[in-house]
């Protein structure tokens, strides 16, 4: 049955023909859809869609475990409490991950990526910055992270020269069509220079 308010009388019609099937199908197709966007477009779905994101990569990792040969550096809520502790809040000073550099280094590690965006000067200062820049350079195998971005936005020439220099090709194996990145984000100029790529 539809119900319909009309002439303030209440109606009811029995949804008998094929054309009033189709009809009462189309409407609650559209009503449903209505009300799936305007929920998607307030973020209402963006943490369910986070949480499901993140219990997809934690079932793929499962299956397809790193080997011996991977060691991450985890920077957990312990770690960012232990600091805080000693009076260091986050962002961290560049210079607690020069230690990190300096160690990999002695231990013969063969790269060291940072999954962390220094895209910003320390606000510690400039000497901060050069403290992890020399770091870098002496590791040899530092990688920095490079954020990309659908959104145009004119590179610095010095950003020209590093990317060509030492960005790393990045190629799209998924199959899916998306729309392709056409700026990049990378990190701070004293950085970039001392990392072996991006």
């Amino acid at each position: 049955y539809l119900i319909l308010w009309r002439n303030d009388v209440l109606k009811f019609i029995l949804i008998s023909s094929i054309k009033g099937k189709i009809f009462l199908g189309a409407l609650i197709g559209i009503l449903s859809w209505s009300l799936i966007f305007l929920f998607y477009s307030y973020g209402f779905f963006e943490p369910y869609e986070l949480k499901t994101y993140d219990t997809l990569c934690r079932l793929q990792a499962q299956r397809f475990p790193a080997p011996p040969e991977v060691v991450l550096i985890v920077v957990d809520q312990g770690s960012l409490e232990a600091a805080q502790r000693q009076g260091i809040q986050w962002p961290w000073p560049r210079q607690m991950y020069a230690p990190i550099a300096q160690y990999c280094a002695l231990a013969g590690a063969r790269a060291l990526v940072f999954d962390v965006l220094f895209d910003q000067p320390s606000s510690y200062g400039k000497e901060d910055d050069q403290i992890l820049a020399e770091a870098l350079k002496q590791n040899g195998h530092g990688f920095l992270a490079l954020f990309l971005s659908r959104e145009k936005r004119p590179p610095a020439p010095w950003e020209e020269n590093i990317l060509r220099r030492i960005g790393l090709p990045l190629s799209d194996h998924s199959g899916q069509v998306s729309t392709p990145y056409v700026s990049t984000i990378p990190a701070i100029e004293i950085l970039a220079e001392g990392a072996a790529g991006l």
